[in-house]
């Protein structure tokens, strides 16, 4: 009995991550190429499109454009297996960058709210205006020194700002939109600004340091009266 156990595990260990049997699976995901692992002969890679994710098999057949990049928009067709152990497993697949392969489909919106996070410095840069992202900076979309030139300069767009986005978007995973064309039009000051960068405070932590320094002052009162 103790020989055909380790030779089922020998042998489960040769197939690598179960599947199962049914199927195999179609995709074709568009949106940003978030992340990207080749595999290797005997560890599985993996790659993430958008909210899209998969691992790939070691004996994947792959065929990646050169201009395929992380941050970019890319186009992704492959075929899946289910894996018990590390979900939709490619057996093959297919990238293109997505303006050479597909026009964006557009959709116009308007987006006015307050400015809780913003990164005009890395590429892509992004801005968020309440819960909603906007990406900047991909090829042929919104760039990023727009969002000072069609406003005005960077010390206008801070945490707290009041701006109104308009244009033209494609979407890229649930409230993360690609901005196409457009403007950003402030329609109230910052209440905090930075050169390049920010991200809302975090409210707790400010009511911490308050409380903190109102205790602070009490207590210098108490210890120097006479």
């Amino acid at each position: 009995m103790r020989p055909l156990l380790v030779a089922g595990l020998a042998l489960a260990l040769m197939l690598g991550p179960s599947t199962s049997a049914a199927a195999q699976t179609t995709t074709n995901v568009c949106g940003m190429l978030v992340e990207y692992r080749a595999p290797t002969a005997t560890m599985p890679g993996s790659i993430t499109v958008g909210p899209e994710q998969f691992a790939i098999d070691s004996r994947a057949t792959i065929d990646m454009s050169s201009d395929a990049r992380i941050g970019s928009l890319v186009c992704l067709t492959g075929t899946w297996q289910r894996s018990q152990t590390v979900g939709r497993v490619l057996t093959d697949l297919r990238v293109r960058s997505r303006e050479a392969s597909a026009v964006p489909t557009s959709t116009p919106l308007e987006k006015c709210g307050v400015v809780t996070a913003y990164d005009f410095v890395n590429v892509p840069g992004t801005l968020r205006v309440d819960d909603v992202s906007f990406v900047v900076g991909l090829p042929g979309g919104f760039r990023r020194s727009d969002v000072p030139t069609l406003t005005l300069p960077y010390a206008a767009i801070g945490l707290g700002t009041g701006v109104c986005v308009r244009g033209l978007v494609s979407p890229l995973r649930t409230n993360v939109w690609h901005l196409l064309s457009g403007e950003v039009v402030v329609t109230g000051r910052p209440v905090t600004s930075l050169p390049n960068t920010g991200t809302a405070p975090d409210n707790r932590a400010l009511t911490l340091v308050l409380l903190l320094a109102v205790a602070t002052f009490f207590g210098v009162r108490r210890a120097i009266r006479p």
